[in-house]
């Protein structure tokens, strides 16, 4: 009866708007966030694995402290300007397993997309970051993300508000790059753990240790040459 009423309710509108979360993400086989077994729960147990910088601006029992009160402060532009290696040893699996469309989009991901082939589609807001909806919609203007997506690389200035978006998409060369560059220099934080645990991380053995990504370390003629971030890393 409730499958019926809302097949009535689509076929009587004019115009949907739809609201995704995770579901749409998980049904494709991407661990989500909040629920036991996510990205949260499964890095807070690993607090010990993280890498903590000596040297930085804020010592390394700080940066301990921080991740130890909320392990979600690891994806912070705070913590991350102070140590961005928390973010990318979390991520790490999430970040390769785009880069090699380790993931595909559902049912549910082309229901969207036939609501606008009906010219019924007005706005799809995804709270999802990996794209998926991106793939299917074929208007992307009836798109709306307003959590970001992993494909897009910005590079920030700390010293301004200036900014500069290097890509959008997974296949594009600055993406693909730093796939690489994520691959070689952050170790698998989950290597001890049991394959399903660890999700896809184990598929991309990592280094022992982990290393600062920096712009340097990018392809030559690849990042814009004005990017403020430039003056900032020579700078120091």
């Amino acid at each position: 009866a409730s499958l019926s009423r809302a097949v009535q309710a689509l076929a009587s509108a004019r115009e949907v708007v739809i609201i995704s979360g995770a579901g749409m993400s998980t049904a494709a086989g991407i661990p989500d966030f909040r629920s036991p077994g996510g990205l949260y729960s499964t890095s807070a147990e690993l607090i010990g694995n993280f890498t903590f910088l000596e040297g930085a601006r804020r010592d390394a029992a700080w940066q301990r402290q921080r991740l130890q009160s909320n392990v979600r402060d690891a994806l912070t532009m705070d913590f991350f300007s102070v140590n961005p290696l928390p973010y990318h040893e979390m991520r790490r699996g999430f970040i390769l397993g785009l880069g090699v469309g380790q993931w595909k989009p559902t049912i549910g991901h082309v229901f969207p997309e036939i609501l606008n082939r009906n010219h019924k589609l007005r706005c799809l807001a995804s709270q999802n970051i990996d794209g998926l909806d991106h793939q299917i919609l074929s208007d992307k203007s009836k798109l709306f993300n307003p959590h970001g997506l992993m494909s897009v690389l910005v590079c920030e200035s700390t010293r301004s508000p200036r900014h500069t978006k290097l890509c959008t998409g997974v296949d594009h060369p600055i993406y693909q790059n730093y796939t690489q560059l994520v691959k070689d220099s952050i170790r698998d934080i989950y290597a001890a753990s049991e394959p399903r645990k660890g999700k896809s991380s184990h598929l991309w053995p990592g280094p022992e240790r982990s290393t600062p990504i920096t712009l340097k370390m990018f392809q030559p003629g690849l990042i814009p040459d004005d990017c403020p971030a430039w003056r900032e890393e020579e700078q120091g």
